[in-house]
């Protein structure tokens, strides 16, 4: 093995670094933008199905969390599978987040020669392991970014550049509306890693903030409604469509379609829509239906007092879609549905339709 893998991979078996031991600054806690507006309600199910479920994602949305900084890292190298992140030789414990069997990450990483960037200026860290998921560049890199710009900017430094994973075309996209005017942005493959002299990592892309409604969630969604420039339309009744995907499958999906298109709803399926359309279509939604997904970060772009049901399988209570209505100040219903598995499809669930109209009529106060 090449010594410096060993030698990584060791610094990966030790203790890990807190990022406030090894930074040079640190910024002010992220301040939080919960909307007053934003309420939570259980659904339908809550009368058939007494779900532990309910609880857990209520405690996961009202959880106090630790308040989200920005830190100076010095000598810092990016590991480009999974964003690991080392300052001064020690693996920092935030970047670990999602980041599984990190030896293996780490070799990877090095396969190729390391990047050096030589540059006077610092490094915004632009992603985390959940590289190419919507969900986590939408709710935790975008508003890294946010808060990361910020810290330097307040510090006097308006030069830096953004050190990210290879883009796809919807994040270059978003980057774009986003526009944090950063001087390069350098993507760095799944088998390369980059060094640089300073770097900018926010507690936004970690694991303790992922529910909180930090007001840099609602500097993206700000930032990106305001790119769609055209006025946009309210009264819309839309419903997330997870066909394209074949992870946490629907199974009656198709049927419940029906059901909801015969009650005025369009079907929608955010993977095929620019970035641009999806903040333009969920900002004119009145109401809207969202099987848990990545999808679902959307409810970010919804308007204030928009009503959102979203359906979750029993097996996977998570609050990080419906997080982000705290900062849009959505609506939020929830039903879950108890796994199946049947078919060919494990893990797959069925949703009982009459239920989740059931659920329907109450947001509309019928």
């Amino acid at each position: 093995m090449d010594i410096r893998i060993e030698e990584y991979t060791a610094k990966a078996r030790a203790p890990w670094s807190d990022a406030s031991l090894v930074s040079r600054r640190i910024s002010k806690p992220a301040p939080l933008a919960l909307h007053e507006k934003f309420h939570t309600v259980r659904g339908a199910t809550s009368a058939k199905w007494n779900n532990p479920m309910f609880t857990k994602m209520e405690r996961d949305l009202f959880q106090d969390s630790p308040p989200a900084m920005s830190y100076e890292l010095p000598d810092v190298t990016v590991f480009g599978h999974g964003f690991v992140i080392a300052s001064h030789e020690g693996v920092v414990r935030q970047s670990r987040y999602l980041a599984t069997n990190i030896e293996t990450r780490i070799s990877n990483s090095l396969r190729d020669p390391i990047l050096t960037l030589d540059t006077w200026y610092p490094w915004i860290i632009a992603s985390n392991a959940s590289q190419t998921n919507y969900w986590h560049w939408v709710a935790q890199v975008l508003p890294a970014i946010m808060q990361s710009r910020e810290f330097l900017l307040d510090s006097g430094c308006s030069t830096y550049g953004l050190l990210t994973h290879q883009l796809t075309k919807w994040q270059r996209e978003s980057l774009e509306m986003l526009d944090v005017g950063a001087i390069d942005v350098v993507e760095i493959g799944t088998f390369q890693s980059a060094r640089v002299s300073a770097a900018i990592y926010s507690d936004l892309l970690s694991t303790g903030n992922p529910f909180t409604p930090s007001v840099h969630r609602a500097m993206v969604r700000d930032r990106l409604l305001s790119k769609t420039n055209e006025n946009i339309e309210s009264g819309k009744k839309i419903c997330v469509s997870r066909m394209d995907s074949s992870k946490r499958r629907i199974i009656n999906e198709q049927d419940l379609h029906n059901a909801l298109i015969d009650n005025g709803f369009d079907i929608i399926t955010p993977g095929s829509l620019t970035v641009h359309d999806q903040v333009r279509l969920f900002h004119s939604a009145e109401i809207v239906v969202a099987p848990h997904g990545a999808g679902s970060a959307n409810m970010l772009f919804c308007r204030p007092g928009a009503r959102v049901l979203e359906i979750g399988k029993g097996s996977h209570a998570n609050a990080g879609p419906a997080s982000l209505c705290k900062t849009s100040g959505a609506q939020l219903w929830i039903d879950f549905f108890p796994d199946d598995g049947t078919i060919d499809s494990p893990g797959g669930w069925h949703v009982d339709i009459d239920v989740i109209l059931d659920t329907l009529s109450r947001m509309s106060g019928d």
